[in-house]
């Protein structure tokens, strides 16, 4: 790490150095042509360089923090329990659907709670505020949820497209 650390250093060094000797005096007139060359040279060629190396070093520390403090597992959770809150949309729309018509048919809370019971029998370890929030803002960001007596409707936030989730028998 302090390799690394030293590495990043110095490279930084290098770059105000150069865009020190890459900056050109407002003031004063180059005297000969060679500075002029040397200022293209460096913005043109060596500074993307730098840049790119500097990059791809940045690339090792943010690796390292994500596996120390599991990201990718994090965004994989939050990932799964979207596409939970999803599906338990899809099922609340669906039983609503069998019941278009009924004289007992599914309220906007009672659709709210099959979609919160989908995900907290899934995943037990969130919390049911916490899964209301989420279908809830899921919903903000379905535009064509609903039920019909032939098919139920819901557009994939992640797919983007509407699609007969299934027949209504």
């Amino acid at each position: 790490m302090k390799k690394l650390l030293t590495l990043l250093l110095t490279l930084s060094v290098l770059c105000i150095a150069a865009l020190a000797i890459a900056a050109e005096p407002a003031a004063a007139p180059a005297v000969s042509p060679a500075p002029a060359a040397l200022a293209t040279f460096l913005r043109d060629s060596v500074f993307p360089l730098i840049s790119a190396a500097l990059l791809g070093l940045l690339a090792i520390p943010l690796h390292w923090l994500g596996n120390k403090f599991k990201i990718d597992y994090l965004l994989q959770k939050d990932n799964a329990i979207e596409r939970l809150a999803f599906q338990g949309i899809s099922l609340a729309e669906e039983m609503a659907a069998k019941r278009v018509g009924d004289m007992k048919t599914l309220t906007g809370s009672e659709k709210l709670d099959v979609a919160v019971s989908h995900i907290l029998a899934a995943m037990p370890a969130v919390s049911k505020e916490q899964a209301e929030r989420i279908v809830e803002a899921l919903l903000a960001q379905i535009p064509g949820v609903g039920a019909t007596r032939e098919a139920v409707v819901v557009r994939d936030p992640i797919v983007g497209l509407a699609t007969p989730v299934s027949p209504v028998q």
